[in-house]
């Protein structure tokens, strides 16, 4: 029909132009499209109430909601949200020149989460690259699988900073291609992009990026290099990196491989020890006197240093040899503190450890195997073989016992009560009902009651057990009395017993 042809209703058209002044001055009259909107709402609006035509006035006019639905179809059609997602308003505050508003809305959007994410992409591509930075802020704090492929976009973006702060998201991110973007982003130009990428790798804590980041000694930017070695130690503190720096330690070179020595030193998992012992033999080799080490003594001190955490008996033997007749005073003063540390013999460097050696090659014969099994079973993996067990005393045993207690690498308590737990209970119960009641300080017995009681000894274990320390208990607190000493509380020790007690069916 004609737009000639065509009338409104009265009210409809007075309602619109009691609008038009607040939308004359309104700020959405200067957004793109408004016009081809408002057309469009107009003409939704005239077709949402009865139109009469000049030559037929017989329609009924328009009254009361019908006037109302229009007006609130234009509201709606003309409102920020547009009617449509409920994160609209959030979506243009990112785009404010408000910092509080920005703020907001970044910390909003992030909660919505993953949702957004098709919307931000779009704001991705937008020429305003401060508006940029915000997206991947955004795109960051969602982080996960989701926003990986986001990130990975901005990461490219035109402008540094923007990379700079995908890149660091990405450390947040998850998911194919996130691992392989950061170690291309490492090789950045800019020095504050590698950064972020080495910050980034540390984060995401995926164990491929030990070999990559242990080439920091040839980053030329200090700070980027502080932020590559921590990482490093971040990534290395975890039990699927022991593989990675047992190969790298066999295979990588300087120096890059004194970079794994370094991290080796703060991850207690003796899988390490051989590679490491291998290592520290190169301080038998080398010049003499007081220069500075060659590389190969450089990398054996290291070595050396990291066997205080890593090593065993396996490591007994070339320890005292260092110790005792290393051409270089500070070799042998690094396998002298390892060798103290690893079998609580005190004594400084010199011939005293060939001595050592002498009188107690015959244990190592007898530990090397059984702490060969305890490396083995630092592996979550690995099956433990009650047959392998069995081929040990518990008293040689029973630094598991220790580790239940904690101690060792993060993954080892929980190891060791497994391997403890596969075992015949009946042969532990002695040795650690021994420990109880030798116990010199009561966190400790109340630790091995709650062990033997996980472990799964009888009733009867426990009630000799209740007698017998409520005779030493009671024994202690008249020595205590005598000396004027305040007495100790044994409460929980005496509960621990009684919960172990109810646990088989007697009833306090």
């Amino acid at each position: 029909m004609p737009l000639s042809k065509m009338a409104f209703p009265i009210g409809v058209c007075a309602t619109i132009s009691m609008m038009l002044p607040t939308m004359l001055n309104a700020d959405f009259l200067r957004r793109p499209g408004f016009l081809l909107r408002a057309g469009v709402a107009v003409l939704a609006m005239a077709g949402a109430v009865p139109v009469l035509h000049a030559e037929d006035n017989t329609e009924p006019r328009a009254q009361g909601m019908d006037v109302g639905n229009a007006v609130k179809a234009v509201k709606d059609l003309l409102s920020p949200h547009q009617g449509d997602k409920p994160w609209s308003d959030d979506l243009a505050g990112l785009t404010s020149d408000n910092e509080r508003v920005q703020n907001r809305a970044m910390h909003a959007l992030i909660v919505r989460g993953p949702v957004v994410l098709p919307d931000l992409t779009v704001l991705a591509r937008d020429r305003d690259w401060l508006l940029r930075s915000r997206v991947a802020q955004v795109a960051a704090g969602i982080g996960g699988q989701p926003a990986a492929a986001l990130l990975i976009q901005l990461s490219h973006d035109p402008e540094a900073r923007v990379r700079a702060i995908a890149a660091l998201g990405l450390g947040r991110a998850r998911g194919p291609g996130v691992f392989e973007r950061l170690c291309e982003i490492l090789q950045a130009p800019e020095a504050v992009i590698r950064g972020a990428a080495a910050d980034a790798l540390g984060a995401l804590g995926d164990v491929r990026a030990i070999p990559v980041l242990a080439w920091f000694d040839n980053e030329p930017d200090s700070l980027v290099q502080r932020s590559e070695h921590d990482s490093l130690a971040m990534v290395s503190q975890q039990v699927e990196a022991v593989p990675i720096l047992v190969q790298q330690l066999d295979a990588a070179p300087r120096p890059a491989l004194d970079a794994i020595l370094e991290v080796a030193a703060e991850v207690p998992d003796p899988r390490l020890c051989p590679n490491l012992v291998v290592i520290a033999s190169a301080a038998m080799a080398g010049p003499n006197g007081t220069g500075p080490l060659t590389h190969e003594q450089y990398s054996a001190f290291l070595a050396l240093r990291a066997l205080r955490t890593c090593g065993d008996s396996r490591a007994w033997h070339e320890l005292c040899i260092i110790a005792a007749d290393a051409p270089r005073p500070e070799l042998r003063d690094a396998a002298a503190l390892a060798a103290r540390d690893l079998t609580n013999y005190q004594a400084s460097a010199g011939e005293i450890w060939t001595i050592w050696w002498r009188n107690n090659a015959d244990l190592a014969a007898r530990l090397i195997p059984r702490d060969a099994f305890f490396a083995a079973m630092h592996d979550p993996a690995a099956a433990i073989d009650r047959a392998e067990l069995a081929r040990h005393s518990v008293e040689d045993l029973m630094p598991l016992i220790d580790a239940m207690m904690g101690g060792g690498a993060p993954w080892w308590p929980a190891r060791a009560y497994a391997i403890v737990h596969a075992d015949d209970v009946k042969r532990w119960t002695p040795p650690i009902v021994a420990r109880i009641k030798s116990a010199t300080f009561d966190m400790q017995s109340l630790g091995l009651i709650v062990i033997l009681d996980s472990l799964g000894a009888d009733l009867k274990v426990f009630d000799q057990l209740s007698i017998d320390m409520e005779k030493q208990w009671k024994d202690e607190d008249e020595r205590t009395k005598k000396d004027k000493m305040v007495l100790a509380d044994h409460g929980p020790e005496r509960l621990a017993i009684q919960i172990a007690q109810e646990r088989r069916g007697e009833k306090k």
